[in-house]
């Protein structure tokens, strides 16, 4: 995959991302606008997140936190969604 390729698929995941919740407030707080993703080094301003982060956000938005689809049934992470259980439950 050329580079060019490369940004612009991480373009469309951070785009895809941002409609979430959990990300969207992350987004706003750092000041970073996913339109504008366009090189490496606005890849860099993706704020980073860890387990505190989704702790926070369960504990915010209970019982199951922001990236739940209780349409679904299903987390969302990005272009990933764990329907539970074991890693073998994982795709994407």
């Amino acid at each position: 995959m050329e580079k060019t390729e490369w940004i612009m698929s991480l373009r469309e995941q951070v785009k895809k991302i941002s409609a979430l919740p959990f990300y969207k407030k992350r987004f706003q707080a750092a000041g970073f606008e996913p339109e504008d993703f366009c090189s490496l080094e606005d890849f860099r301003k993706i704020p980073f997140m860890d387990t505190k982060d989704l702790q926070n956000d369960l504990e915010e938005h209970l019982p199951y936190g922001s990236l739940y689809h209780p349409d679904t049934g299903q987390w969302t992470m990005g272009n990933r969604q764990w329907i539970g259980g074991t890693d073998e439950n994982y795709f994407s």
